[in-house]
């Protein structure tokens, strides 16, 4: 009984790192982790949520602090109120949108790149990488069966295994001078990994003329 007691004690101090840590992936790149490197990220992640907790605090005497009280086989939360789960909740969920805005942009490696401390872009691959830059750009995607599909990059998939985009003002591109470009009608084109993508222009973020484009 000791043991779940322990248990119990530690999942309920954990519960506002995981939230956090959900809200991150759920907005972010959604990385794999070990177990122990999980566990170790929501520990540290409830370090923050209850620092800002005990500063809250200090600003609002009004709110007081809950206290986890565990004795033999009773356990028992003191002070706990509907605001004080209200307040955490809500520091909870602000970290995991500031932390999701710091795994998607790369701020702090980008501070670290300037420093020459790291060449690391935080992304879990360089897919997303240069995909996430340079959205919004107007590329050429060449596919293994030679087959050109040119159009303005709206959409692409996070996971690097499962390689999709979604082109809008789609055309497919003529193989010879003498054929004409086949426009796409419609919101344009999703290209999936089953059509193997050989490799991608990216041409510029406005349209323009481009060599095996004609007007």
């Amino acid at each position: 009984m000791p043991t779940t007691i322990i248990a119990i004690k530690i999942i309920l101090i954990l519960i506002p790192g995981f939230f956090t840590l959900w809200i991150q992936e759920s907005l972010g790149e959604k990385k794999e982790r070990t177990q122990l490197d999980k566990i170790l990220i929501i520990f540290l992640y409830d370090i923050f949520v209850f620092g800002i907790y005990l500063i809250i605090l200090e600003l609002l005497p009004k709110l007081k602090p809950f206290i986890l009280s565990i004795k033999g086989e009773d356990i028992n939360i003191i002070g706990i109120s509907l605001l004080n789960i209200v307040v955490i909740l809500i520091i909870s969920s602000i970290l995991g949108i500031i932390f999701a805005l710091f795994n998607v942009y790369g701020w702090h490696y980008k501070v670290l790149r300037k420093c020459k401390i790291t060449y690391a872009t935080g992304r879990i691959s360089v897919w997303n990488d240069i995909l996430f830059e340079l959205l919004d750009y107007y590329i050429i995607v060449h596919l293994e069966d030679d087959v050109r599909i040119f159009g303005w990059l709206s959409d692409f998939s996070i996971d690097p295994g499962q390689k999709y985009l979604f082109i809008k003002d789609a055309v497919y591109l003529s193989f010879t001078p003498d054929e004409d470009d086949v426009e796409i009608k419609g919101e344009g084109i999703l290209i999936t990994s089953e059509s193997k993508i050989k490799y991608i222009e990216f041409l510029n973020p406005e349209k323009g003329d481009f060599i095996g484009k004609k007007n």
